[in-house]
């Protein structure tokens, strides 16, 4: 009789950390799911902010265009430039200072990249370096020949220069 009774509190013992292990994973699972989704949704309402204000934007080009195919002038009024203006720093700000900052994430998860125009401009790319000295300058007399590349040692030109290992840097943005 003691030998079932001890099988059965083994048995019960290990259903219960089972059920202990899972429930954890789970509890994580859940957390995991929640940050997602509140880092989504303040993503979206970001991106929404940005979209209304490029409809406004969109709005006043085709009005002025509309009133110029139809035969009348670009208004010289300061009322469409503030406008303009206005709607331009309502999306420099969108996602800038105005906006609530995103969401806790959870410990494991990896942080949000910054949003864009929020944060310093990257630092430039480097200026290739180069140990050739820089090319006389053209004579009076009409355009110098390109010089010739310098050759390394076994009178093949040298290697292009080794990347830095990290991405190429991002384009620059469109001008508004």
């Amino acid at each position: 009789m003691s030998n079932n009774f001890n099988s059965l509190i083994k048995e019960n013992w290990e259903n219960r950390e089972f059920i202990e292990v899972i429930s954890h994973g789970l509890t994580q699972l859940t957390n995991f799911l929640t940050d997602i989704e509140k880092n989504t949704q303040y993503k979206l309402s970001a991106l929404n902010e940005k979209l209304s204000v490029i409809e406004k934007n969109l709005s006043l080009i085709e009005c002025r265009a509309f009133s110029v195919l139809n035969g009348g002038d670009v208004p010289a009024g300061n009322a469409n430039q503030n406008l303009f203006q206005e709607t331009n720093s309502r999306q420099t700000t969108a996602v800038g200072e105005g906006a609530p900052p995103p969401p806790p994430m959870a410990s494991n998860a990896p942080p949000p990249p910054p949003p864009p125009g929020g944060g310093p401009a990257p630092p430039p790319a480097p200026p290739m370096a180069s140990n050739a000295p820089p090319p006389p300058p053209p004579p009076a007399g009409g355009p110098a020949p390109p010089p010739a590349p310098p050759m390394a040692s076994g009178g093949a030109p040298p290697p292009p220069p080794a990347s830095s290992g990290g991405p190429p840097p991002p384009p620059p943005p469109p001008p508004m």
